[in-house]
């Protein structure tokens, strides 16, 4: 069934006309239907038609006098029924902070429709995607599952034939194949490093929500992944190679090599596309406390000719807490070219060192304990929404790791959870490919798969 184009708006204590919804550019094409309910009954009758509601505009006043909080759970599955927006009057003392904990989307002052149409686009693309998530069927003999559709940004003109372009391309075009099985030696791992046999391969990180500038679309955003191939080449994870480059403390060449090749891929990628994707970089405590090599890695990203605003450095949280001095000059250079830092396994006991950091972190991604497994239990812990709730505090975005399940995007949607990363918007690929979300039909499926809905 295809999602309707109309979008049910649900009014408390608010009324749509005067605070001009309609009257703003970014909504003039969006068929938006509202409906007014001002008293206990006509909000009890209101929520009783479950499912029927895509955004809710209220009144501060009203969430409170009308107990709306009571009613954004439904019964069943405690998962929010719908975007709750709420209005704060011009003298109010209501904190966004509050206002997140209270379950709002976002909160707007009354008069400010610029903020209130830009909260309003952000918040009718997720309605649509939680309407074809909803819409999904399960019907016997079919699953439903999210797919990727690739946006692929080398495809414009192509990069300049310069020695530069050339290793670009390279680092783009090294065949994908499986990685070994089997036992490989200190020795064996070095020479594969001295011979070249290092690649990256790029996962994508998925918006949850549309990005706060309206004018500037999310171009993509990707982690770069190091690996090692094989005389065969055959790809290996960084687990059958890792543990040799930390006993004999090659990790920081590791970084540097990474940096370089990544920071060079990408500067190629954005000159041919004019896209300006975002990448995520991984940068190792011994790297920060090597001043030579850290020293390097910071020149790398200095000079990199990158889009402003274009990389993301993440970091342990023992690297944090050491705070080494390589890591402040990082921080410094990151901050002047409007890059960012990105805090590990975040869980909720790190409130205290995010408040530390809070003039250098963009990013945290939650501890994958918290949401791996696809159990939608954990989605709704309280450890979750602490999270959420302490890097809404300080300005910081969220990303969730190991999402392989359609069945988690709605919950972690619904707790605040920013962007979302894992092979259920495929795997790591050699190359800066970029997924949207689409609904594909596919045939009975051979056995239990995760991610399919499953037959009701």
């Amino acid at each position: 069934m295809a999602v309707s184009p109309i979008v049910e708006v649900l009014c408390l204590g608010v009324d749509a006309a005067g605070l001009g919804v309609g009257e703003q550019p970014q909504l003039a094409n969006e068929e938006l239907a509202f409906t007014v309910a001002t008293d206990r009954p006509a909000v009890h009758q209101a929520f009783s038609r479950s499912g029927r509601w895509d955004i809710i505009l209220c009144s501060a006043a009203a969430f409170y006098d009308l107990a709306v909080d009571y009613w954004l759970q439904d019964d069943d599955d405690g998962e929010r029924v719908a975007s709750l927006i709420l209005v704060r009057g011009p003298g109010s003392q209501l904190a966004p902070a509050e206002a997140a904990a209270r379950g709002a989307a976002d909160l707007v002052t009354h008069g400010d429709r610029e903020h209130l149409a830009m909260v309003m686009a952000r918040e009718l693309a997720v309605a649509r995607l939680r309407r074809r998530l909803d819409e999904q069927p399960a019907t016997p003999g079919q699953a439903a599952l999210l797919l990727p559709r690739i946006i692929d940004y080398e495809r414009p003109a192509p990069i300049s034939r310069g020695a530069a372009a050339a290793e670009t391309e390279a680092a783009l075009q090294i065949p994908q194949l499986a990685a070994t099985a089997g036992e490989i030696t200190d020795r064996h791992v070095k020479a594969l490093i001295e011979h070249g046999g290092l690649t990256l391969e790029f996962q994508a990180i998925v918006p949850l929500r549309q990005r706060h500038d309206l004018r500037a679309p999310d171009a993509g955003m990707f982690e770069a992944l190091l690996r090692l191939r094989d005389e065969q080449g055959r790809l290996l994870p960084p687990g059958r190679f890792f543990p040799a480059a930390t006993r004999h403390q090659w990790l920081g060449r590791l970084d540097l090599w990474v940096f370089r090749r990544a920071l060079s891929v990408l500067a190629g990628v954005q000159a041919a596309s004019g896209e300006m994707p975002r990448l995520f970089l991984n940068l190792s405590a011994e790297t920060l406390h090597a001043r030579e090599v850290g020293d390097a890695v910071i020149a790398a990203v200095a000079d990199a000719r990158i889009g402003y605003g274009s990389l993301v450095v993440e970091v342990q949280r023992d690297t944090l807490m050491q705070d080494p001095p390589a890591l402040r000059r990082l921080a410094k250079t990151l901050k002047a070219n409007g890059h960012g830092l990105l805090l590990e396994q975040f869980g909720s006991a790190d409130c205290g060192l995010l408040s530390a950091q809070k003039d250098h972190l963009t990013h945290v991604k939650l501890a994958a304990a918290l949401v791996q497994g696809g159990d939608r239990a954990l989605l709704r812990s309280d450890d979750i929404r602490q999270c959420v709730r302490c890097a809404r505090n300080h300005g910081v975005q969220v990303i969730a790791l190991a999402v392989d399940d359609p069945a988690m995007l709605p919950g972690l949607h619904a707790l605040g959870v920013d962007y979302v990363q894992g092979h259920l918007f495929g795997l790591p690929s050699e190359k800066l490919v970029y997924p949207a979300l689409v609904r594909t039909e596919l045939g009975p499926p051979q056995g239990p798969t995760r991610g399919s809905s499953q037959p009701g």
